[in-house]
């Protein structure tokens, strides 16, 4: 009786220390995942502390304080009217469409050479342009769009499949003071086959929104500049840390005191961190806040142009923001 009872404190007392040694075990690997992931943790905390970001502002019918100016000098580069404002030079087949959540034209034909569509632009001498189009391409024949008397500054359209947009782009330096030709699509000499389609068609004058000698390069350009149509404002902001708080400062046209506005993140995300300054009539000498305002085509006296200073805040920046604010008429 009492060698079994020896064996089982024994048994008992090996289970046991069999038990403490897993739970050391495991306490061990708990302290040292723990110790992992802190560090872990405060490395991730550190490189948000010390990530930027870059916010894109872009402004119609308002002025932003430190920004640009820029106009597409293309009428209608999305063909959301059709073929209004462009002109066809030879015997391809053109039409417009709804293709892939964009309006675009296409064109189609076999055995066809030298054709295309044209807008006419006047240009200065020496200012940079810049000139993009996005396309899908199904085609063995290379296209061609350029400005100017002739191809040497373009950018050649090669065949992607059609099946994603793809961005063309180049920059040009006008010889010389008066009108020329945007050309889009052009098949040169050679035959063309195939279907083709075009969208976002974009010509800006560099030197007249950044100054001579202060022109971006095509890839800046690219990175930073979306397609947009008729003239807007810009300010594109660098190096903003992450929650950190912007604001930034729109002096809208006579007239132009409503909004419509939306900001998204970089994956196409709607945000809602933002807010712009309400007006106080108070600080124009009105508080009954009955200002008229002067209408452009209007030329009773008693009325008065007022631009008033908004400001739009953006709080905790987390992420690269890209912002569209149309304002429009009361």
């Amino acid at each position: 009786m009492k060698n079994k009872g020896f064996i089982a404190t024994s048994l008992i007392y090996s289970f046991f220390l069999t038990f403490l040694s897993i739970v050391t075990v495991l306490l061990s690997n708990y302290i040292a995942n723990k110790t992992i992931l802190d560090r872990f943790n405060d490395k991730a905390q550190a490189d948000l502390n010390t990530s930027s970001y870059t916010i894109s502002i872009y402004s119609r019918n308002a002025n932003i304080k430190d920004g640009y100016t820029m106009t597409n000098l293309i009428s209608n580069g999305d063909f959301s009217q059709n073929l209004e404002f462009w002109n066809i030079s030879g015997d391809a087949l053109y039409s417009t469409s709804l293709w892939l959540d964009n309006y675009s034209v296409l064109k189609s034909n076999n055995n066809v050479s030298n054709s295309y569509l044209y807008q006419n632009i006047y240009v200065m001498k020496d200012n940079i342009y810049y000139i993009s189009l996005d396309y899908l391409h199904n085609s063995s024949t290379n296209l061609y769009s350029y400005l100017g008397s002739n191809s040497k500054n373009s950018f050649v359209i090669k065949d992607n499949q059609g099946i994603t947009w793809t961005r063309g782009a180049v920059s040009y330096r006008s010889e010389f003071d008066g009108y020329t030709q945007y050309i889009l699509g052009d098949s040169g000499n050679s035959s063309y086959i195939g279907n083709s389609y075009f969208t976002n068609a974009l010509v800006l004058n560099l030197t007249a929104s950044f100054g001579l000698g202060y022109e971006p390069d095509v890839l800046w350009v690219n990175e930073n500049i979306s397609w947009f149509d008729g003239t807007i404002s810009y300010l594109n902001l660098n190096s903003v840390a992450y929650g950190n708080d912007v604001s930034i400062e729109f002096t809208p046209y006579g007239g132009y005191n409503n909004y419509n506005m939306s900001c998204v993140d970089s994956e196409g995300r709607t945000l809602s961190n933002y807010s712009i300054s309400p007006i106080n009539p108070a600080d124009l000498g009105d508080p009954e806040g009955d200002i008229e305002v002067q209408d452009e085509n209007d030329d009773e006296e008693d009325k008065v142009d007022i631009r008033i200073n908004r400001t739009l805040n953006i709080s905790e920046v987390t992420s690269n923001i890209k912002c569209t604010v149309e304002w429009v008429r009361e």
